[in-house]
């Protein structure tokens, strides 16, 4: 017998619709797993079955290959009319559902009388404008609605008006992602607008997270129109624009934003700002800090940021000390989390960010700071290291992984939390995985257990160990 079963049974899904059928009361997720047989006759099955199922709460059928467009619309004719299913999770369809699946799926759920779905996942679907426009036809007013996922649909851009479509536009909607979906610039500005625009009076209850991500922000009016959009409309609580192009004229036009956020007294409410892999430079960035992060001002663009992400992008050493005295002078003071992969900070921005909270831990939060990949090398952790005696005061994780240090660099650095400080250690995760292990490193990660029980330290694996695990994988104790 295969691994399948006799004949393969094993990738049979009848068993689990079976349960749909008898309403079992302890099946309330059904996820389908790619390697399993689901086609367009076990979902007509379904469909038939949701309509007295009054369990489950979560679909999720990606990755199956729905070649009859009927059996997704019974689908959500189903979801749509039962009025005791509490069905809030749908993810359906492989890259082949196409604007025909999405459109017979909507038109399964247009009635939406009883429609409860908080979360659909319809990425990777090969949905063009046209299936776009009649998704928010359909959803982009269902109240229920919080989580949407159309990343990586190529097709929808590069232009979408969104002037002719239902408002307010995802009332309730706290996360959007169109991540790799071709949009401009043009066509992410009218989509904030669409967002923003409420009642005269009124204003969204549900900040929102929107992950712009991989689309082409070239345009830099129509970038700047957004940007000021939003810092007029606090709509948003995270904008993620990494790999958007921006470069360095796209930057400025965010100092630009800056500056009219403090001149109107602007008070915005991004809390999650990704900029990672935008070709941004380090004499850019560092007047990124200087002007957006005015020591006198509470209106700053990222006055309540709490997470931010400049990987993939240059920082040299002049900067990093301009954000890490942004940082230390209270001017980020609700930064929870900061990301500076591979951005060849160098030995001393690396060392200013590691020590940026340690005079005055009152005036920052920061307690997660990602270094991973920026070459520091062992004479780079032998300075870290004069900052960890005895571990650190305010970091909860600090990541030195893929720094192409040598097994005595890694021992120089783990040294220094074996010595006893004045101050409390907080750092919990440490991670020095992709540099050098061995045996040394092993004795001194067993010495700072007894020390500090409650810090894990993430490395490569010397070699096999207890659990064979092969060398170079990442792991800790």
């Amino acid at each position: 017998m295969s691994a399948w079963g006799v004949n393969g049974s094993a990738r049979s899904c009848d068993a689990l619709l079976k349960r749909v059928e008898a309403n079992d009361p302890t099946l309330k997720e059904l996820v389908i797993l790619p390697l399993k047989i689901f086609e367009s006759k076990d979902l007509r099955r379904l469909a038939n079955a949701l309509r007295s199922n009054t369990h489950l709460t979560t679909l999720n059928a990606s990755g199956h290959h729905i070649d009859d467009v009927e059996s997704l619309e019974e689908l959500g004719r189903s979801l749509a009319s039962q009025s005791l299913s509490p069905m809030t999770e749908l993810a359906i369809g492989d890259s082949q559902m196409g604007d025909a699946g999405v459109k017979a799926l909507c038109r399964g759920l247009k009635s939406r009388n009883n429609l409860k779905l908080e979360t659909i996942d319809l990425s990777w679907k090969g949905i063009s404008s046209e299936g776009f426009a009649t998704l928010l036809c359909v959803l982009g007013t269902l109240p229920s609605l919080k989580f949407l996922n159309l990343a990586q649909n190529d097709d929808v851009g590069p232009f979408f008006d969104f002037s002719s479509c239902p408002l307010p536009l995802f009332p309730n909607l706290t996360m959007l992602d169109l991540s790799k979906c071709g949009l401009n610039a043009e066509t992410c500005c009218s989509l904030v607008k669409a967002i923003g625009a409420v009642e005269s009076g009124s204003r969204r209850n549900t900040p929102l997270s929107l992950k712009f991500d991989s689309n082409d922000l070239r345009d830099h009016e129509y970038f700047y129109e957004m940007l000021i959009y939003l810092c007029e409309h606090p709509i948003l609580a995270d904008l993620y624009i990494s790999g958007c192009e921006l470069g360095d004229e796209g930057l400025r036009q965010m100092i630009n934003c800056g500056r009219h956020c403090i001149a109107t007294k602007a008070v915005s409410s991004l809390q999650v700002l990704d900029l990672a892999d935008n070709n941004l430079s380090s004499a850019v960035l560092c007047d990124f800090f200087t002007e957006v992060l005015r020591t006198e001002s509470k209106y700053s663009l990222l006055s309540h940021l709490r997470k931010l992400n400049l990987s993939g992008n240059t920082l040299d050493e002049k900067s990093c000390k301009q954000l890490a005295a942004s940082i230390t002078e209270g001017r980020l003071q609700y930064l929870h989390e900061l990301d500076v992969t591979r951005t060849f900070c160098g030995v001393n921005g690396a060392m200013a960010l590691v020590q940026c909270n340690l005079n005055d831990p009152s005036q920052c939060s920061l307690k997660v700071l990602t270094l991973f990949g920026n070459k520091l090398g062992s004479d780079g952790f032998v300075q870290l290291s004069k900052a960890l005696e005895g571990g650190h005061p305010m970091l909860e994780s600090l990541d030195l992984g893929g720094n192409d240090a040598t097994e005595a660099g890694v021992v120089a650095l783990l040294q220094a939390l074996t010595s006893t400080s004045t101050t409390a250690n907080v750092l919990r995760l440490l991670v020095v995985g992709g540099n050098q292990g061995g045996d040394t490193v092993e004795a001194l990660v067993k010495e700072i257990k007894r020390k500090h029980p409650g810090l894990d330290i993430a490395r490569d694996n010397p070699g096999k160990n207890r659990n064979n695990v092969p060398t170079g994988t990442s792991w800790m104790s």
